[in-house]
């Protein structure tokens, strides 16, 4: 069975995701910036973004142990890693 994507394939949608990431954080800001939005914990859009995906990926790795225990397992020191990795990943 060929293989559908290779390592440079997944590298690729990686930076394309990167790239799209920082477009959307950019208009985001400009659009906070202009309607005057302030998040109430003093965290700039990027700051509070990155908090709130990291949030998101605990509750989506909760749901997953709920709803498939024996991936979650064969994935939690992928989670683990990726987690503390997100407070440090501002790109």
């Amino acid at each position: 069975m060929p293989q559908d994507f290779d390592a440079d394939d997944l590298f690729f949608a990686g930076v394309v995701a990167r790239a799209e990431r920082m477009s959307l954080l950019a208009i985001l800001t400009d659009v906070a910036e202009v309607v005057g939005y302030r998040d109430p914990g003093g965290l700039s859009v990027t700051d509070r973004f990155y908090a709130q995906r990291k949030l998101e990926m605990e509750g989506l790795f909760r749901s997953l142990e709920d709803g498939n225990p024996a991936l979650a397992a064969r994935l939690h020191a992928r989670f683990d890693s990726a987690k503390e990795s997100l407070g440090d990943d501002q790109l």
